[in-house]
């Protein structure tokens, strides 16, 4: 029901993202799973899944760590994992995850190549979508692989 539902950074959890107004990345993440079972808190940002995986709260569990180098990373996320990245786009590294997005399906190829697809929430194109991975995942971007265990 989320699909082309409007990109709004920082959007309000009562008035648009439980309306189907609008949703940034973390607040997608955080709807589906709670539909899912999750108790996870309402309005969260990225670095905060990041946390609550780290120490395995609502369910989510930190599958692995790590700085992209030449887009060859294992394991390889499983369909309906979440991915939390630092320092994509024009956001500078900080050492806190910044975007949140599903992954849909891999190649089996490389880790997060322009055949691997997302569901997300952008701010490029404004709404949610699925997406492949070119352009988004460069050398040095830092990366978490969160699962979800009900």
């Amino acid at each position: 029901a989320y699909i082309n539902v409007p990109f709004i950074m920082g959007s309000d959890w009562e008035h648009q993202v439980k309306r189907y107004i609008g949703a940034d990345c973390a607040d997608f993440v955080a709807i589906v799973l709670q539909k899912c079972g999750s108790s996870i808190p309402d309005d969260p940002y990225a670095h905060q899944l990041y946390e609550n995986a780290k120490d395995g709260k609502h369910g989510l569990w930190l599958v692995m760590e790590t700085t992209i180098k030449g887009n060859n990373v294992r394991p390889e996320p499983l369909p309906g994992d979440i991915l939390l990245f630092d320092g994509i786009g024009v956001n500078i590294p900080d050492g806190k995850y910044d975007h949140a997005t599903f992954f849909l399906k891999g190649n089996g190829n490389m880790f997060l190549d322009r055949f691997d697809n997302s569901l997300q929430a952008s701010s490029s194109l404004g709404k949610i979508f699925i997406k492949n991975y070119t352009g988004l995942v460069k050398d040095k971007t830092k990366v978490a692989i969160i699962r979800f265990l009900k």
